[in-house]
């Protein structure tokens, strides 16, 4: 499996938004690190469709630090789906479903 190779614009991103505070949404261990575009991506694609609480500054360091400062995506052609996907949306072949 291929590994996004960015440096630059990481994001610490939830890995699963379906748990509580107090099961540790917040935590180390629930926390990703994705480049702007792989963030973007997995939004866009609704795979974490909702907003959560920001975590701390002390998380976010923490999780940047564990990543070696790269992205972690480890999804196959994660930005060439992203990239199609914005080309739709612009031709207006394909359109984006807003949050509710």
């Amino acid at each position: 499996m291929n590994q996004c190779t960015t440096t630059t614009g990481l994001e610490v991103h939830h890995k699963d938004t379906g748990i509580t505070e107090q099961e540790g949404l917040n935590e180390i261990r629930n926390a990703i690190v994705l480049c702007k575009s792989c963030h973007d991506n997995r939004h866009t694609n609704k795979i974490t469709p909702t907003a959560n609480p920001n975590f701390s500054e002390e998380v976010k360091e923490e999780a940047r630090k564990r990543a070696g400062g790269q992205c972690q995506c480890k999804e196959a052609n994660c930005h060439e789906r992203f990239n199609d996907l914005r080309r739709l949306i612009k031709e207006g072949s394909f359109k984006k479903i807003s949050p509710k």
